[in-house]
């Protein structure tokens, strides 16, 4: 009797572990409007910086921002564009696997692990607040794995 109970204790742990760290799967299929994108190795975002002869309306500059993703927060957790700017989101995976979401807007990343960069851009097209999140379960922390967009 001992032994049936020791081997379902061995088999609800496996299962828990299983479900822990092997359920990396769980990703929601990208609408078909969402921009491509791939992971690469870590790479560094280049800086766009606007020639001094000309000055480029807010429309045309490209706001590139590096969201560190680790277990369980995005950093920054707060992001600041004006309304109409082209915004580049560098997703950099510290630890665990990660992606960037913000369903309110259709943006969507595809997923990193640690060490693994990828890039989403989108136009910041109508003022407010919008959350964004971790689209990709990543343990006990996932659901407090969210930000804001703020677009002025």
């Amino acid at each position: 009797m001992g032994r049936i109970f020791g081997l379902l204790a061995v088999i609800v742990v496996a299962g828990g572990l299983f479900l822990f760290f092997g359920n990396d799967k769980q990703t929601a299929e990208a609408p078909a409007d969402v921009p491509n994108t791939s992971p690469t190795a870590a790479e560094k975002p280049a800086p766009t910086t606007p020639s001094p002869s000309s000055t480029p309306s807010e429309s045309a500059i490209t706001k590139d921002i590096t969201v560190k993703a680790s277990n369980w927060q995005f950093e920054p957790n707060e992001i600041r564009v004006k309304e109409g700017t082209q915004v580049k989101i560098t997703l950099q995976g510290v630890s665990g696997k990660h992606a960037f979401a913000i369903p309110e807007l259709s943006v969507k990343s595809a997923e990193v692990s640690a060490g693994e960069t990828t890039t989403v851009e989108f136009v910041a097209s109508k003022k407010g607040t919008f959350p964004f999140k971790c689209s990709v379960f990543c343990g006990e922390g996932h659901s407090g794995m969210t930000g804001a967009l703020i677009v002025e």
